[in-house]
């Protein structure tokens, strides 16, 4: 039996089963030098075990997220939330190579498919309007949070007892978080009892949502590229030109900077969306995805000086990434035909997570084609590739011209 919580204990429960359910996300990229080194992977080999993961998210979000519409979401998320647990487990005990640790990371995606969007859908279920927008915002926001504890629970875990228990902890804590939306949210009662052949169609012709939804796909793409190789990133520089002992270097270990430079993304994110409703939707994002492009392009050039200036480079270019996340996703949602919102997250999270399974294998691909992990060039050219989506965003959204969210400056929250 669920508890019956007001709409505001319904979206902190929401959003602590979220991180929870996230504390398997950074895992693999935290120890990914280690992983390189034991595994002999090349960056290409690395790359593609990193996008495993949202290989099998893709594959999983259209058929869960979209029988959100027809099942009551929170069983969706418990059932997703045991398959990440099993992925998780699965890691820890079979993988012990690339092909077989690509398969268990493929399983937790799969897993974690089923609960980013279905939790959102379960929460809309019973909330709307604006605090719905800023619940999106805030319930986004954790995916931060929980990638950044993902990064320093990992680190802590593999130093004390080495790499398969940060799997089996992570398997632990999906399950507890499939439990505690399940108790947490009330039952829903289907808005349909099937799922129309006509969803996909309606939702494709819904030029606003799809636009947002596009302009989601191609963030993701740099987003999880940067997740997946801020720490072999960072490691590099440090390797380059060691830093001296004590000081900054000492405190901020590229696991730190990039789990500390994740943990703001929450604030950012929700800055963002607040930016949005006061500024207009199209504004903020284009001016947002500027700045990331030039972040991008500043942080590849950081590959050739010293670690103070790499690391604030990889922060400054994360806040920027995050500044827009759930503006493009309250954006997307928010303009769901009724009835159709489930089969709107599908769309939106499969060309979200499409374009996370393309970042971290095409960056692996131009380290390993342009003089591998060890070349200052290579790693600029991979950061350059990622500053072309600050080029290519705003130019869509200029041509589509999609509608903002409702409550924002552009477009009024219509009268109850």
């Amino acid at each position: 039996m669920a508890v019956r919580l007001p709409p505001k204990g319904m979206i902190a429960a929401a959003c602590v089963a979220h991180v929870l359910s996230m504390l398997c996300f950074s895992a693999f990229p935290t120890l990914l030098p280690e992983f390189i080194e034991l595994w002999s992977m090349s960056a290409t080999e690395a790359g593609s075990v990193s996008s495993a993961f949202f290989v099998g998210y893709t594959l999983s979000v259209p058929v869960l997220t979209i029988l959100s519409d027809r099942i009551d979401a929170r069983r969706i998320y418990l059932f997703s939330s045991l398959l990440t647990a099993a992925g998780c487990a699965s890691f820890a005990i079979f993988a012990d190579g690339p092909i077989t640790a690509s398969l268990c990371h493929a399983l937790i995606g799969a897993g974690v498919g089923g609960t980013y969007m279905p939790g959102l859908k379960a929460l809309g279920d019973h909330i709307g309007g604006r605090l719905f927008v800023r619940a999106t915002a805030f319930y986004t926001g954790m995916f931060g949070v929980g990638g950044a504890l993902s990064y320093l629970i990992a680190d802590g875990v593999y130093m004390v007892a080495g790499w398969p228990p940060v799997f089996m902890l992570a398997a632990v804590t999906a399950a507890i978080a499939g439990f505690v939306l399940f108790f947490a949210l009330p039952p829903t009662t289907p808005e349909t009892d099937h799922i129309p052949l006509h969803s996909i169609r309606s939702v494709l012709m819904n030029k606003t949502a799809v636009t947002w939804s596009i302009c989601y796909g191609l963030h993701s793409g740099e987003l999880f590229a940067l997740r997946a190789w801020a720490v072999a990133f960072l490691v590099f520089v440090t390797a380059q030109q060691p830093p001296p002992d004590g000081g900054f270097a000492e405190w901020f270990t590229p696991v730190r900077v990039v789990a500390l430079t994740t943990l703001l993304g929450l604030p950012l994110t929700i800055f963002g969306n607040e930016m949005c409703i006061r500024y207009g939707r199209r504004l903020v994002v284009c001016c947002v995805m500027i700045v990331t492009g030039a972040a991008a392009l500043a942080t590849g050039f950081s590959a050739y000086s010293l670690y103070l200036w790499a690391a604030l480079s990889i922060f400054l270019y994360n806040c920027a990434i995050m500044a827009d996340s759930s503006a493009l996703t309250a954006g997307a949602l928010t303009n769901a035909q009724p009835g159709l919102r489930g089969a709107t997250m599908a769309l939106h999270s499969t060309l979200g997570f499409a374009g996370g399974a393309a970042g971290p294998f095409i960056i692996g691909f131009t380290l390993d084609q342009a003089g591998g992990s060890g070349s200052e060039t290579a790693w600029m050219l991979a950061f350059a590739q990622m500053a072309l989506i600050g080029i290519i965003c705003p130019i869509l959204i200029r041509l589509m011209r999609p509608a903002g969210a409702p409550g924002d400056i552009d477009r009024p929250e219509p009268a109850m």
